[in-house]
């Protein structure tokens, strides 16, 4: 029988105490699910069996690693973790090494060296996780295909979004701000990877909105780049930036729209082998509304109130 492992009490199999997550994890057997009492927790958790480690509440459950070690190091596949506040990890926050089919999710991960690590790892998912503060990376997939990032708010790390030597990639509808090198950053070989619908921004000196790195054949659009010092740095490579309907906002266009469409007349050129062929001429949204409508927007304005009648 799969059981519930609570911080303090283990259900299905009478009454046992676990002073630290550890312990719990230790206790529990694979498929099993553990909740975490709120609290601050010191310690560093490795995860090495198939689990779900969730929490009552990401503000008020903390798991601390005194910047002597990773937070949580998961080596196995198929474990979750969710709604933590993970802080002061050295040099990571969550590291996934070798674990397939993981989820990472609706966890506050802040003040590590790095922040959310995938590495060697297989069809994982990071989403809705704030991650911010952290001076290296913020989110990270290494040698890692079928991956996806999506809706998490990746605000005042060193690097954002990053895609290392890795394939088959969904980074959609986040929002990188404030970031000091970079919000997105594809490299070394990475290929197959859409990036779509994520608001990019900084106000950094010298920070890049999007950087490419010897890396081919992904797919970027729908995207919002404003006000990076750099929109874009590319280095020996060559990828599409549009879907051949519409392509990225970019607030440094200076093209024009004399159809009206919403689209500039005329491509940005991002360099020799790369350009935007349908520019947007205004923000880009994309939102599901309270009836389940699904509705994509090119606006020079603000959105907040969109009723459909």
């Amino acid at each position: 029988m799969k059981q519930s492992l609570e911080h303090g009490l283990l259900t299905n199999n009478g009454l046992a105490d676990f002073p630290t997550i550890q312990q719990a994890v230790n206790a529990a057997s694979s498929g099993d699910t553990i909740c975490v009492r709120a609290g601050t927790y010191l310690e560093h958790v490795t995860v090495n069996k198939n689990l779900s480690i969730i929490e009552e509440n990401r503000t008020t459950t903390i798991v601390d690693g005194s910047n002597t070690g990773t937070v949580f190091y998961v080596n196995t596949a198929s474990v979750t973790i969710k709604e933590f506040k993970v802080t002061n990890g050295n040099p990571t926050g969550i590291s996934l090494y070798r674990s397939n089919n993981s989820l990472i999710m609706e966890n506050n991960v802040t003040h590590n060296v790095g922040g959310i690590v995938v590495l060697y790892s297989n069809n994982c998912t990071v989403n809705w996780n704030v991650v911010e503060d952290n001076p290296e990376r913020g989110i990270i997939f290494t040698n890692s295909r079928d991956f996806t990032a999506s809706n998490n708010y990746v605000y005042g790390n060193k690097y954002a979004i990053h895609a290392n030597v890795s394939m088959n990639g969904l980074i959609e509808q986040n929002k990188a701000y404030e970031n000091d090198y970079n919000g997105i950053g594809l490299q070394d070989g990475s290929r197959n990877v859409i990036v779509v619908g994520n608001f990019v921004k900084s106000s950094v000196l010298g920070a890049m909105g999007i950087w490419v790195d010897a890396a081919s054949n992904n797919l970027i659009y729908h995207n919002n780049f404003v006000n990076n010092t750099f929109q874009a740095q590319l280095v020996n490579s060559m990828n599409s930036w549009d879907n051949d309907i519409e392509g990225n906002y970019w607030s440094n266009y200076t093209g024009v729209d004399n159809n009206n469409d919403g689209i500039g007349d005329s491509p940005h050129m991002l360099d020799g082998s790369n350009r935007d062929n349908y520019p947007l001429m205004g923000t880009f949204y994309d939102f599901n509304t309270s009836l389940g409508y699904n509705v994509k927007v090119v606006s020079n304005s603000s959105i907040e109130v969109f009723p459909i009648l």
